[in-house]
């Protein structure tokens, strides 16, 4: 087997060259050209890599996770990422990786050897558990000093949060591989969770603030064009080392396009009157919040006293049978070109589906039809600002034209959400 081209070398947290350290959380691996041979000196081959920390003489294993957790990959000729461990700004365009956690060395002298070779080299009960010399790059060196440094564990679970509380729950999906970075003051660690979705970071406890980032994987997070990620806690989350130990989960959901939810119109002509009927004691009720959504009717008013006669509002107290014939002759009634009408309409068909039928979960909006997703209680709280807007009893032909525009660029957004849902997404059950 050949010899691991390139080289390998243990650094500082600030990548410069070392072997003797402070403490364990201070020792980091660096792999590419040479110190002193420039960037354009030799690198390593790209591919995948284990490594390990023994004794001086290689006997006693000091690193006891699986090699899942001690795995590196190189591109560009140089260490690019790890699993399982942190990473820092590297020369060269490299990461270099903190080897903390690793046991105690019985050298007296406080030395220890890293070893790195090709995961195709890698040959289990042979060498050095596995590590064959001859296709191994290796480095020792020391922890030593007086009494080491506490540290603050930094640790956390990243998990599909179908149940969508924040909180872990055992039968809820872990993310493996799921990147997060950790930044110090400027300075970026970064790592990616394991099997079982857990990360880790063991920065000193010394009182300075650590702000931890859960990164999505393409194509990234609702907001961005093309995210489909939603974080279901809060991102980023601060903390202090100020204590032994700090746990920061972060849970997320996944947003697929699901236009069979949209059935907004099924509350038309009494369609969905079951639905409604099911959750007419919900809180809060749908008549309250109908009755909030300044739904307009068919009339129009130029004089602002008379305004309220613009507005639709379902009796709260009567019978269930004579408010739902309300809601469906309001539903029905007459157009007469009243654009705000034909807003409401729309409007109260989507509030009630998301109130009472199939949107009763998280639901988000390609609204421009441009890959950006919104949330639906964004649409709809900007929906509201117009229709609450005094111009909106005057949105007749020939009336106020300028606001018939703005009327009925909303209007058709609520009309094509409601006619086939092609820009309805909802969570997906399980992680893509």
């Amino acid at each position: 087997m050949a010899q691991v081209n390139g080289a390998v070398y243990t650094t500082d947290r600030h990548a410069e060259v070392d072997n003797v350290f402070g403490g364990k959380n201070k020792v980091y691996l660096a792999g590419g050209p040479g110190p002193n041979a420039g960037c354009s000196g030799n690198g390593l081959a790209d591919g995948m890599y284990f490594f390990q920390i023994t004794d001086p003489s290689g006997s006693t294993l000091l690193t006891p996770e699986s090699l899942a957790l001690r795995t590196i990959t190189v591109l560009g000729g140089v260490i690019d990422s790890a699993a399982g461990r942190n990473t820092r700004s590297g020369p060269c365009g490299s990461r270099i990786v903190q080897l903390h956690p690793f046991d105690t060395t019985p050298s007296e002298s406080g030395e220890y050897k890293v070893w790195f070779t090709p995961a195709a080299s890698y040959v289990p009960g042979a060498g050095s558990h596995g590590f064959l010399s001859s296709a191994s790059k290796t480095d020792n060196f020391k922890v030593r000093g007086g009494a080491p440094a506490e540290d603050t564990l930094i640790r956390g679970k990243v998990f599909y949060d179908i149940i969508q509380n924040g909180i872990w729950d055992p039968s809820e999906l872990p993310l493996p591989g799921w990147e997060v970075q950790l930044d110090s003051g400027g300075v970026i660690m970064t790592t990616f969770t394991d099997a079982d979705g857990i990360y880790q970071f063991i920065p000193e406890m010394d009182g300075t603030t650590h702000v931890i980032t859960s990164i999505a994987p393409a194509p990234g997070f609702v907001g961005i064009e093309g995210g489909r990620w939603w974080a279901t806690t809060m991102n980023p989350v601060s903390v202090v080392a100020d204590v032994p130990e700090h746990v920061v989960d972060f849970g997320n959901l996944f947003f697929i396009n699901t236009p069979g939810f949209a059935r907004s119109k099924g509350y038309w002509h009494n369609q969905g009157e079951d639905e409604v009927l099911a959750c007419d004691t919900a809180s809060p009720n749908w008549r309250t919040v109908l009755n909030g959504l300044c739904l307009r009717t068919t009339i129009t008013e130029e004089d602002p006293l008379l305004q309220a006669v613009t507005l639709f509002l379902v009796d709260e107290n009567a019978p269930f049978s004579e408010a739902y014939a309300q809601l469906s002759n309001y539903l029905v009634d007459s157009v007469l070109g009243v654009l705000a009408y034909n807003l409401s309409s729309q409007y109260a068909a989507a509030n009630l589906n998301r109130l009472c039928g199939a949107l009763q979960v998280p639901t988000f909006i390609d609204r421009n039809n441009d890959d950006v997703l919104l949330q639906f209680e964004e649409m709809a709280a900007q929906t509201l600002g117009l229709l609450c807007n005094p111009r909106s009893a005057f949105t007749a032909p020939g009336q106020d034209e300028e606001w018939r525009q703005v009327i009925m660029g909303c209007l058709s957004e609520w009309d094509f959400m409601n006619s086939d849902g092609g820009s309805i997404f909802t969570r997906s059950p399980f992680p893509p």
